[in-house]
């Protein structure tokens, strides 16, 4: 495999900012399906929350993670090995965010099945599939883009032609959920999610050996993208519906090629919204906090869940709009203030 043509820093600015709008835009999001009245869930406040914590998260985290995979260097031992720990991570955490829910069903207050939710399909399992997949992908088809290309374009239209899981659920269920399956607790599978991860990967891997030269001009840099926004918002109303669609099997979760070409679109002209926002307010205090976010966006991802997480069988479905945003500015202090301990923790422990 040749060197790449250009080398590129440990930390960049726009993916940290991307990130950390979209750790704020997942904590409102995640409160308002847990949270909210159903009369303010599917309400239009619902949907526009559902639209913002759709397009502008999971896809950029996945995108951003891709990206940043593709750093050469890299040892298929540790796409693997930091794969189980993500896939292993993301069912402890299941267990976690669902502690007060599992004592509630242990102590016989509430009678349903435990599985679902210590079992379920989320972004943290998803990245660890992805960085093995990944591993494997790289043995195959080393820094060739074209096989990269076709696998990305691919998974989004299997969507539509893999087997559904049909009643009773059995062991196989759970592990297609992982893989496919549009049930109820199979949220981020890796048909068709892993395409986000492996467009971040192509990215880079083109940028490497084709970096783009810098462009000075408005007209050049900035105008292209006014057709891409243009029909966006003219598929706006097409696009939301999807977004906030989270129960059916072609929903959000579990959306084809469609969806996932214009999530593409808007993924480019978001990153060069937030790119051109962020070098022109570099020291804002904001900014730094949304890139600090982003810098920790596991630790963050985890923390809200929790808090979220057992918090939900208080409040199930029952909290207004005033209320649910006091929550989000509480859960969104409390999330920070615990990624800020968890570091100084971890710079205690590394200075022993």
């Amino acid at each position: 495999m040749s060197e790449p043509a250009v080398t590129w820093p440990r930390r960049a600015g726009t993916p940290d900012l991307l990130k950390g709008i979209a750790v704020i835009l997942m904590i409102q999001v995640h409160l308002m399906e847990q949270m909210a009245t159903p009369e303010l869930y599917s309400g239009p406040v619902g949907r526009l929350s559902l639209f913002l914590g759709g397009p502008f998260c999971a896809p950029v985290f996945l995108a951003v993670m891709g990206f940043y995979l593709a750093r050469p260097g890299k040892t298929t031992a540790y796409f693997f090995r930091r794969g189980a720990v993500l896939f292993l991570g993301g069912i402890v955490l299941n267990g976690g965010r669902s502690l007060h829910l599992l004592f509630l069903v242990a102590t016989g207050r509430y009678q349903l099945d435990p599985l679902p939710y210590l079992l379920g399909a989320d972004i943290l399992s998803l990245a660890g599939l992805s960085l093995i997949f990944t591993g494997i992908f790289r043995k195959l088809f080393r820094s060739h883009p074209l096989p990269w290309i076709v696998l990305a374009l691919t998974l989004p239209v299997a969507m539509a032609f893999l087997p559904q899981p049909r009643l009773p659920f059995g062991a196989m269920e759970y592990i297609t959920a992982f893989l496919w399956s549009a049930l109820p607790w199979s949220f981020f599978p890796v048909i068709p999610w892993y395409s986000y991860v492996l467009t971040g990967y192509i990215f880079r891997m083109l940028l490497d050996h084709h970096p783009l030269p810098p462009v000075r001009s408005f007209r050049y840099k900035y105008v292209p993208f006014i057709p891409v926004w243009a029909g966006l918002l003219i598929t706006l109303p097409w696009a939301v519906p999807i977004a906030a669609d989270l129960g059916t099997a072609t929903g959000y979760y579990h959306h084809g090629f469609l969806f996932f070409s214009w999530t593409l679109l808007f993924l480019g002209s978001w990153t060069a919204v937030v790119h051109v926002a962020g070098s022109r307010s570099d020291r804002n205090p904001l900014t730094a906090f949304l890139r600090w976010a982003g810098q920790n966006v596991t630790v963050l991802y985890v923390i809200q869940w929790l808090i979220i997480g057992n918090l939900t069988p208080l409040l199930y479905r029952s909290t207004g709009l005033t209320m649910l945003s006091v929550w989000f500015f509480v859960v969104t202090i409390l999330t920070a203030l615990g990624g800020w301990i968890y570091n100084r923790f971890r710079l205690v422990i590394s200075r022993k």
